[in-house]
C-alpha cells in the first residue's frame, strides 16, 4: 500500500505542473485577446475622430463660401451623410469667429476660426482646434 502512495505522490506532481503551465498559457491568451480588443478600440477611436474632423472642416468650408456670398451670414445646422455640423458666427465689425461643431455618432470635433472680410476677400487669422 506505501508504493501504491508513492506513485500517486508523481501522478500528483505531474497534473500540478499541467494545471500551472495550463493556467499560465490562459493568462496569457486572455492578455492577448485584451491587447487586440484595446487596439479595436483605439482604431475605431481613431476613424471615427477624423471622420468627425473631415466633417467639421467641410462645415468649415461651407460657412466661408455662404460668408462670401452674404456677410450677414450667422450660422445654420447641417445634417450631412455622414453625420452633422452646427456653424456659430459671432460678428466684430469686419471680424468675425466661427465656431463649428462636426459630429459623427459620439464623436465631436470642434473648430474655432478668426477671419477678416474685406469686400469678397476673407483673410484667415487663425485655425483651431478645441
Amino acid at each position: 500500500m506505501f508504493r501504491q502512495l508513492k506513485n500517486n505522490k508523481k501522478g500528483m506532481m505531474a497534473v500540478m505542473m499541467v494545471l500551472i503551465i495550463g493556467a499560465t498559457a490562459l493568462i496569457l491568451a486572455l492578455s492577448s485577446v485584451k491587447l487586440v480588443v484595446n487596439d479595436a478600440q483605439m482604431t475605431l477611436d481613431n476613424k471615427k475622430g477624423g471622420e468627425s474632423y473631415s466633417v467639421a472642416d467641410g462645415c468649415l468650408e461651407e460657412s466661408l463660401r455662404k460668408l462670401r456670398l452674404d456677410t450677414s451670414y450667422t450660422g445654420e445646422t447641417l445634417n450631412l451623410s455622414t453625420g452633422s455640423c452646427i456653424i456659430a458666427v459671432s460678428a466684430n465689425g469686419n471680424d468675425r469667429v466661427l465656431n463649428i461643431v462636426g459630429t459623427v455618432g459620439d464623436y465631436t470635433q470642434t473648430l474655432q476660426v478668426s477671419v477678416t472680410l474685406d469686400g469678397n476677400v476673407i483673410t484667415l487669422n487663425s485655425r483651431s482646434e478645441i
